[in-house]
């Protein structure tokens, strides 16, 4: 069972509880600890939605995180790193 809070994101198993945090030092961490809302894709994979980290993919495999953050440099970065919606369209895709 997988919830966000602003603790980050919590990942239970049914016996114990693992926090998935930031860590400046691993790229490859979540980016922020505000969860907003957790959606999984057709692989079982998560998209999580953060304040002030932007959007997050989490690989269930690797364990590993993506950040997707705004940058005022490209237009084609998110527009804003404060997400608080997920969802799918009706031909499921993922929206923000």
């Amino acid at each position: 069972m997988w919830f966000g809070t602003h603790d980050g994101l919590n990942k239970y198993d049914g016996y114990n509880f693992r926090i998935f945090k930031p860590d400046s030092k691993n790229p490859k961490s979540i980016s922020s600890n505000l969860i907003w809302k957790i959606i999984d894709d057709s692989k079982g994979n998560l998209w999580i939605a953060t304040t002030g980290g932007g959007l997050n993919y989490f690989d269930k495999q690797t364990e590993e995180f993506k950040s997707f953050k705004s940058d005022p440099n490209n237009p084609d970065s998110i527009k804003s790193d404060h997400i608080r919606v997920l969802f799918r369209d009706s031909s499921h895709r993922l929206c923000w």
